[in-house]
């Protein structure tokens, strides 16, 4: 069972007579076990005059500049652009949204033509090209689109469907120009009868450089799943989505990596609503479907009928300060497009908060609650810097918040939490190179192969049995072409495989 450690901490919040806003304390450390967690009250407190505000995460997610959408915190679901067909000037149909490090929108359409359009992060027409198609099986339909940030090219999610039978889910490469490179992946589907008769529909598809996975959903089952770069399912998936507060769930996942690269910082992002109503946030989980907040009110965003949003993509420029969602009519005459929110700011991950915004009234207070999470974190400290702003985006407090983890017992170990450990060296490599494969108990037989993104095995670098702990292999990378490999580890009996990504330089 889960320990939980409950620490109470006020922090009084008060507005000076010259307008701005002092605390205490000014800053808050918190020390907790790993598998514990600390729970902290914060004390908003107003002077003469209501205070509305909202809060800020500084959080190392944001890696460039911030666009020119979204300033300070903003009004959570506040519409911010948004294209349809009027302002692109073309009839289309948009299902998926994804987006590069360096503000490149992409919008995948899910039938009719289906093309994909670049858009600029105001959202205005670039160019649009045909997706990568596959259709050798039945009926194919493009269900998501994503953007692989280790090899810098796009991936889409190629559905082949007989009535409501899938056939066949595939992910195709091709560049941000739309070339396709032929190169693909084929994802598990969950079978309930005769092939290829499935009950499942795996769609979407959202690359987490992190733990090197793509993660997609069957949202007939309502299933978290992920495979890695080969297609292979991941140990301990699919896992069921139970954060999920309604009747129905959106057509993708978002997965947003962890600010400190670690599996553990990964978080999915996921529309959902109630069947007929309006469909009003984004639920956030982990990668095992643990349900962490709920985010972003939908608003002015034709957000009436049964589908209007389909597919989410947080701002690759500022996380913090916009959201991307696909959006369908509710009735006739609505269009259907892509719209820029402003959304919830992300704490990291070991951070949760009740309470965004609101107003602080004429000399009362206002609470919000702290959650710390040690979970499986390394043992160290991680930080952040609470921000509270005003309407206008005015800075008005900064509180520094330290999460301190010491050395216990981690709380819920992950479904890839495996007995073995790969670690290639250096990475990139440019000349010789060495694998090291770390086993927590002796293996009588073991393959140690070295494949190409196509998934051909180019090169064995042991086979047989090996000892407990570390075993080092020589990696001749000078025989191979530079470009991105993948090192499998393969033992028979049941065992998954492992397998870790590497590229060689020249």
């Amino acid at each position: 069972m889960r320990a939980i450690l409950v620490v109470i901490a006020a922090f009084t919040v008060a507005r000076g007579s010259d307008g701005q806003v002092v605390t205490s304390p000014e800053s808050l450390r918190v020390v907790v076990a790993q598998g514990q967690e600390a729970t902290n009250i914060l004390l908003l407190q107003g002077a003469g005059e209501a205070v509305p505000y909202c809060l800020d995460v500084n959080t190392p997610t944001q890696r460039w500049p911030a666009p020119s959408l979204g300033v300070g915190c903003g009004e959570p679901g506040e519409l911010l652009a948004w294209a349809d067909e009027s302002s692109i000037g073309f009839g289309w149909d948009p299902y998926a949204v994804t987006m590069t490090p360096d503000g490149r929108v992409f919008v995948a359409e899910f039938v009719g033509a289906r093309r994909t359009y670049e858009l600029t992060t105001d959202l205005l027409y670039v160019s649009r090209f045909q997706s990568p198609v596959v259709a050798e099986l039945a009926i194919p339909f493009t269900v998501g689109v994503t953007y692989n940030e280790d090899i810098g090219t796009l991936w889409w999610t190629n559905a082949e469907v007989d009535g409501f039978d899938v056939r066949r889910i595939l992910l195709l490469e091709g560049t941000l120009e739309g070339v396709a490179t032929g190169r693909r992946i084929e994802i598990p589907v969950p079978p309930t009868g005769p092939p290829p008769t499935n009950s499942g529909y795996p769609k979407g598809a959202s690359y987490d450089p992190a733990t090197k996975r793509y993660y997609y959903l069957d949202v007939a089952r309502r299933e978290i799943w992920a495979v890695d770069t080969l297609g292979t399912a991941v140990p301990g998936y699919p896992v069921m989505l139970s954060a999920y507060p309604s009747q129905y769930i959106g057509q993708t996942v978002e997965a947003i990596g962890g600010e400190t690269g670690a599996a553990a910082d990964v978080r999915l992002e996921i529309p959902a609503g109630v069947v007929g109503l309006d469909w009003e946030h984004v639920v956030v989980t982990d990668p095992l479907g643990t349900n962490l907040a709920l985010e972003t009110p939908f608003v002015g965003i034709y957000n009436q009928g049964w589908y209007p949003v389909g597919s989410t993509a947080r701002s690759r420029l500022d996380p913090n300060g916009v959201m991307y969602a696909t959006f369908t009519g509710g009735g006739p005459g609505e269009p259907d497009g892509v719209a820029a929110i402003q959304p919830v700011p992300l704490s990291p991950t070991w951070l949760t908060l009740s309470d965004w915004s609101g107003t602080i009234p004429p000399g009362g207070s206002t609470q919000v609650m702290l959650t710390f999470r040690a979970g499986q974190r390394e043992p160290g400290e991680y930080r952040t810097t609470l921000v509270v702003e005003d309407t206008a985006g005015v800075v008005l407090a900064s509180v520094p918040l330290t999460l301190v983890v010491e050395a216990g017992t981690p709380a819920e170990p992950g479904p890839d939490e495996a007995d073995v450990v790969l670690a290639v060296s250096p990475n990139p490599v440019a000349g010789a190179g060495a694998v090291t494969v770390t086993l927590a108990r002796p293996a009588a037989d073991v393959r140690i192969g070295v494949l190409d993104v196509l998934g051909r095995e180019v090169a064995v670098l042991g086979q047989g049995p090996l000892p407990a702990g570390a075993t080092r292999f020589t990696l001749a990378a000078g025989a191979l072409p530079g470009g991105v490999y993948v090192v499998r580890v393969d033992r028979p009996g049941g065992h998954p495989m492992v397998t870790t990504r590497f590229s060689i330089v020249r």
